[in-house]
């Protein structure tokens, strides 16, 4: 896949230049004032303003009577100020794959939902800005998203270990944050009041993919099984991989392997370290980690004659890359896959995301991230609406914490609720199955396992 580009700045159209311009200009009146009388320069202004107001009544009664709605081709919503929201990722780096899907649904929800008239007339304007993995970068383009472009609230973001810095900028600023696939335990209760995750804390999505590991061995009627654990070298290894291979042993009947692996980010050789992964002869292996280290973590244990299942989760490494890894993979998901044809066929809302990818375009392929971006963008449409124009932000973070519920419209396992101290809330997560070569891929587990705060097999202790 190419490096993709980064999406428009603003998902929102510019305003009808006579707005933005003086009357003179709208006119196109350009007369030395030396040989124009005050009266005729009153008469004038009077007269352009008259032709001015008749106009902006027949740019919203026309599109009107021939039911256009708002915000159209012919644009009433741009008569009014957009919302300002702010978006962090990597775009280009070496969890792109990881985290640009996100961006995209989200713009794409963005760019819908300005076509059919912003909220209330209102467009949303959105400000993408690509950090990469680095931390210091993050906090200057939060910096630059709250104090130049004054959004209301920061989205997305790409590791976990580049947030606390983004966070304490959010804090100075009392600007709410949403992060996407990656979080941090500052949602989870007690939640801290600013910050709010549509991702996942590891320690309870690692029990989560434990139970869900169990569930589908024993639908596929897998027995006597043993199970090997990547990660990218990151603060949350142990919680990710070490939790999880604890878990296996004390919880089901699956035998883990005696540690877990790791690998530096910016590794190029994975030869030693799919070497030590396998070095056990396990009957499955979990590859949780960046896209870029996924694929090459599975193509390096399959050079070495690894026959066993692989396991990733397709929010992490997507499903699209199963063409460059090779062979079977399956993928773990809380969100339904852009690339399952069922989805598409019996779920309206998928149907919405592929039209929307259709006719917009995207910069990069598209996944089960793209689907998390586009229930981010009904969350954050959602909240908009509540909060009126203008929004602060201090009512905005009180709205998302009272009892907000995050309708996901059949493109996962149920309903997102954030409450006071708990800004997680519960998740639901399938199986899939996909195939080099193929270019849909299906559900091999046809239930969604849900997990709530509260159902961890060990204490999840907050620093």
């Amino acid at each position: 896949m190419g490096t993709p580009r980064l999406l428009a700045r603003s998902s929102a159209r510019t305003s009808m230049p006579c707005l933005s311009n003086s009357l003179r200009g709208c006119t196109g009146t350009r007369q030395r004032s030396s040989t124009i009388s005050r009266r005729k320069l009153r008469f004038t202004r009077r007269r352009g303003l008259a032709m001015h107001k008749l106009l902006l009544v027949l740019s919203i009664a026309i599109p009107a009577a021939f039911g256009l709605a708002a915000g159209g081709r012919a644009d009433a919503a741009e008569t009014k100020e957009p919302y300002a929201l702010g978006w962090m990722t990597d775009a280009a780096g070496p969890a792109k794959d990881t985290y640009y899907p996100e961006a995209i649904g989200f713009d794409l929800y963005v760019k819908a939902l300005n076509d059919r008239g912003g909220i209330d007339g209102h467009p949303i304007s959105l400000k993408i800005e690509d950090y990469g993995l680095d931390a210091a970068k993050g906090a200057a383009a939060a910096r630059k998203l709250v104090e130049r472009d004054k959004v209301l609230i920061l989205m997305g973001m790409s590791i976990e270990a580049t947030m606390p810095s983004i966070f304490e900028v959010a804090r100075a600023s009392n600007t709410p944050v949403i992060t996407g696939h990656s979080s941090r335990l500052d949602a989870y209760p007690p939640a801290d009041p600013l910050i709010f995750t549509m991702g996942n804390v590891f320690e309870t999505a690692t029990d989560t993919m434990v139970r869900l590991t169990e569930r589908t061995f024993e639908k596929m009627n897998l027995t006597n099984m043993s199970i090997g654990c990547y990660i990218h070298e990151a603060p949350a290894a142990e919680a990710v991989c070490g939790r999880r291979l604890k878990g296996f042993a004390e919880k089901t009947k699956i035998k883990p392997a005696s540690k877990y692996i790791t690998a530096p980010l910016k590794t190029a050789d994975f030869s030693p370290y799919a070497q030590q992964l396998i070095k056990d002869d396990p009957t499955s292996i979990w590859i949780y980690t960046i896209a870029s280290h996924g694929v090459a973590m599975t193509k390096g244990v399959r050079a070495l004659g690894y026959k066993g299942k692989t396991l990733w989760s397709f929010e992490a490494t997507p499903e699209y890359l199963v063409d460059q890894a090779g062979g079977q993979v399956w993928g773990a998901s809380a969100f339904l896959s852009p690339h399952d044809p069922e989805a598409a066929a019996k779920v309206p809302e998928m149907a919405k995301l592929l039209g929307a990818a259709k006719k917009y375009g995207t910069p990069s392929s598209i996944s089960v991230g793209t689907t998390r971006g586009w229930v981010m963008g009904i969350a954050a449409e959602k909240a908009l609406k509540e909060c009126g124009f203008p929004c602060d932000k201090p009512r905005l973070a009180q709205i998302m914490s009272n009892n907000f519920t995050i309708d996901s419209r059949g493109l996962s396992g149920g309903p997102i609720t954030w409450t006071k101290n708990d800004h997680y809330g519960c998740r639901y997560f399938t199986m899939y199955q996909a195939e080099a070569g193929k270019k849909d891929i299906t559900r091999i587990l046809p239930e969604w396992l849900k997990f709530c705060p509260g159902d961890e097999f060990y204490p999840v202790k907050k620093s």
